[in-house]
């Protein structure tokens, strides 16, 4: 045993290992598959594949040493369960043709084996046979809570002045008895936070209480649980596998174009990146995409480019337009913001008002679409072909999005600005650092309509579950079932060589496509389909084929078909027209589209 792994010492490591013998090594991965035995029938390279040339995360194992390499550096620290599994899928990976299925889920769970070492579980009950008895503890679990002996590994492409890993907490315990420290920046969310806090039992109740889940009814919890979660896997991977390799491609970027857009504002307005990533994190909830981006760079056009704008006629008039300026408490705060420039505020909740009555005075409504590299596209159009206009969340969103943009960096501040929604905190971590290593995902809406695989908007019980509205535990701060979603979405990453984040927006993209018709009619439709399938009439797959058929089929979005427009922030490009002002007068009044040519 021990010249096995002396040998297993002496084989090259990924840390000395060029990045261009990697490239090298992934593309006769990529050619080796193709001539194996599972490739014989295929005219496309495979998913799994394309992954791993795109992420070095993911070992081309196939005639590769690395895996081996990294089990003997595992064996030399004493982590005997790591070298164990990185040995075996590296051994694996050898066998031509199966070495892609088999080894894939050994070396995605082996990415650090350090971290592997500490999430391995052995079931002395059960046969060793391949594996079968070695179990890897969710992602979220150990290796970035308190107490593993973990310490604070930076995140890769983290702001070396932000934080203790260059992301933050995705869960935050509070209350009397908190159960970690979220300014470790280590804490993530998953099932096992929700076991932990006594709120899985909870969640599939109601799951089961839901029309179309009544399989799940009067089961044990942990079983319960496993279904659910098997029928979430399956619904992910028919959405993914319905979308062409070409359009995962570009769809998998959409958090490293938001994360060039966020740093190119930062140039722009002269802040830290994380300061404008919480800038667009915070005003985030219940906001499409396009109208984040654009409101973000309306906070900072108000709040730093404007800050010295005097109190004019046009800002005070916007009260009479937006009622929600003088209802209630926020009577108080718009006196006082009277006569002042945003220089002379105090108060966050004055700022916020500030800064919307500033936007709805002088700038336009009408915002653009972004792509998924980060270039600016066209102006967004209604189903009319009218230009959309912009609309704003809560002068609490924006009230923390000022927070952030003026934290000059600083961790916990930006931290406290994004709440204890798991959503939020987990979009802050994909646009500041999407190549983070901590299985950082935003489960919004989209995802969790993808996950269950109906065509749900913001008010439905579903997505008020899933994103946290219900069922609390303030000690560990996991909130709904955002965490049970959020593994499932890993796993199924896992299984298609992609990162969490790339496969919930290649999902993202691919929903929207399909569920374009959100009505109650449309709703009913696919329940009754659910309910046939609940009832034993319909196999899952069945269904998921009639919910398509229905909702007309995957259509691909604008800019999958088009060029890449060369026009960005850096550029000097906008997400409105005629921004400043006196540009466009006062902003309630509209404006007329302007032909393209003229931004």
């Amino acid at each position: 045993m021990a010249s096995i792994w002396d040998f297993l010492d002496s084989l090259p490591k990924r840390s000395d290992v060029t990045p261009e013998e990697l490239a090298r090594r992934r593309q006769g991965y990529a050619d080796l598959y193709q001539g194996g035995l599972l490739a014989g029938n295929r005219d496309q390279m495979p998913l799994s594949v394309q992954g791993a040339q795109a992420t070095q995360d993911f070992l081309p194992v196939i005639g590769d040493a690395l895996a081996l390499g990294e089990a003997g550096e595992a064996l030399s620290r004493g982590e005997l369960a790591a070298a164990g599994l990185l040995g075996t899928a590296g051994i694996i990976g050898l066998v031509p043709g199966a070495g892609d299925v088999l080894a894939k889920p050994v070396m995605a769970a082996g990415r650090r084996a350090a971290d592997i070492a500490r999430r391995i579980e052995v079931d002395p009950n059960a046969l060793g046979s391949m594996g079968g008895n070695i179990r890897l503890r969710p992602q979220t679990d150990a290796p970035f809570d308190m107490g593993g002996g973990v310490g604070s590994p930076r995140v890769p492409g983290a702001d070396p002045q932000f934080g203790p890993t260059g992301r933050i907490s995705t869960r935050q315990p509070g209350g009397a008895n908190p159960d970690a420290d979220p300014l470790t920046g280590l804490l993530g969310i998953g099932q096992a936070d929700m076991e932990r806090a006594g709120t899985l039992g909870k969640n599939m109740d109601f799951i089961a209480e839901q029309p179309g889940y009544e399989w799940a009814r009067g089961l044990p919890t942990e079983e319960a649980a496993s279904l659910y979660n098997d029928f979430q896997k399956e619904n992910i991977r028919f959405v993914m596998d319905k979308l062409p390799a070409e359009f995962q491609d570009r769809a998998k970027l959409w958090y490293v174009g938001a994360n060039r857009f966020a740093d190119e504002l930062a140039q722009r307005y002269g802040v830290p990146r994380a300061a404008m990533s919480g800038n667009i994190a915070a005003l985030s909830p219940q906001m499409d995409w396009f109208k984040n981006a654009s409101l973000a760079e309306r906070v900072a056009d108000a709040a730093i480019a404007n800050r010295n704008h005097p109190w004019t006629a046009e800002m005070r008039a916007v009260a009479d337009a937006y009622p929600a300026f003088v209802k209630g408490k926020n009577a108080e705060t718009w006196a006082q913001i009277q006569g002042k420039s945003f220089a002379q505020l105090e108060t966050g909740p004055q700022k916020a008002m500030w800064v919307r009555a500033y936007d709805e005075a002088y700038n336009p409504k009408n915002y653009r679409s972004l792509t998924p590299e980060g270039n600016l596209g066209d102006f967004v159009l209604t189903n009319k072909g009218a230009p959309a206009k912009v609309s704003w969340g809560s002068f609490s969103d924006i009230e923390k999005a000022v927070n952030a943009l003026e934290s000059g960096g600083d961790f916990q501040r930006i931290s406290d600005s994004m709440g204890d929604q798991h959503k939020v905190r987990n979009f802050f971590n994909n646009i500041e650092v999407p190549f983070s290593d901590m299985g950082d995902i935003t489960v919004d809406t989209h995802a969790i309509a993808v996950a269950n695989m109906r065509p749900l908007a913001g008010s439905d019980p579903l997505v008020t579950q899933g994103l946290g509205g219900m069922f609390k535990s303030a000690g560990t701060g996991a909130r709904g079932n955002y965490g049970q979603q959020a593994d499932n979405y890993r796993a199924v990453a896992g299984e298609y060589g992609y990162l969490p984040r790339e496969t919930q927006s290649i999902t993202w993209e691919g929903i929207r496509g399909l569920f374009t018709n959100k009505s109650a009619k449309a709703k009913e439709n696919v329940e009754a389909i659910w309910q046939a399938h609940a009832r034993g009439d319909l196999t899952q797959q069945q269904a998921l084929a009639m919910i398509e058929e229905q909702a007309g089929g995957f259509k691909m979005p604008g800019w999958f078909n088009e060029p890449n427009p060369e026009r960005s922030v850096a550029s000097g490009g906008r997400t409105m027209y005629g921004v400043g002002a006196g540009a466009g007068g006062l902003g309630l009044l509209g404006m007329s589209y302007p032909p393209e040519e003229q931004y």
